[in-house]
């Protein structure tokens, strides 16, 4: 869902970055979601509001949220996320009714891999990697953030443009950064600030990812946001 420590798990379990982004103070590419064998993809915070995205309403999927933070708290890893941030999350995820398939691919894919930690203490699920971006692609796709919509497609042409080693498409880096300011997550209004931040900076390749040169205090607080709502 998101992961951001790592949103960044809602973005923010992440494992590893496709759009790019260290959280380092030197400014973030912004991942989101994981890239490769199988982030849970949900946040370490509860982010806010439990209101998921603007749209049809999630079907009958939603109703596996449940069982499936439980499983992911349950895993106990060192940077795993609070009950309330998993279900947050995870109801943007599944908020939109068309997009039940992709959810439920996503989910069936958990339930058969399982749950462990990796070393940086994130929960994930081998190999359902892609399961997650097609699951997050159509949530993002179904019921975007409007505000973000522009602001993410010049982003992901800066990153892109920066031809940083480790970074992936523009495709994947799109979905990711609506998916980073989603407006269930409650910090929406944090990732946009760090947009603006980006739409005017100097983009430079940090341990093969694109970053936004003076953009760290603003990533910094839209991490912030997303941590401190499950750490009250």
């Amino acid at each position: 869902m998101l992961g951001l420590r790592s949103l960044a798990a809602m973005a923010l379990v992440f494992t590893v970055a496709v759009c790019g982004g260290s959280t380092d103070d030197d400014g973030s590419g912004g991942s989101g979601g994981s890239a490769g064998d199988g982030g849970t993809g949900t946040s370490s915070g509860s982010g806010g509001s439990t209101t998921s995205t603007s749209g049809t309403g999630g079907g009958s999927v939603s109703g596996r949220c449940e069982s499936f933070c439980e499983d992911l708290v349950a895993a106990n890893c060192s940077d795993g996320p609070t009950m309330d941030g998993c279900m947050l999350t995870c109801l943007a995820l599944t908020s939109a009714a068309t997009c039940d398939p992709t959810a439920t691919d996503y989910f069936d894919c958990v339930d058969a891999a399982g749950i462990e930690c990796n070393p940086a203490g994130d929960p994930i699920a081998q190999g359902c990697g892609d399961e997650w971006l097609l699951a997050i692609d159509c949530a993002v796709t179904e019921n975007p953030n409007p505000a973000i919509e522009g602001p993410c497609d010049s982003y992901c042409d800066d990153i892109v443009a920066a031809g940083c080693p480790s970074n992936g498409t523009k495709e994947e880096c799109y979905a990711n950064c609506l998916w980073l300011g989603a407006t269930g997550t409650g910090c929406d209004d944090e990732w946009s600030t760090f947009l603006t931040c980006a739409d005017t900076a100097t983009f430079s390749c940090l341990l093969g990812y694109a970053v936004a040169e003076g953009c760290g205090p603003d990533f910094q607080a839209y991490t912030d946001c997303i941590d401190a709502a499950g750490n009250p």
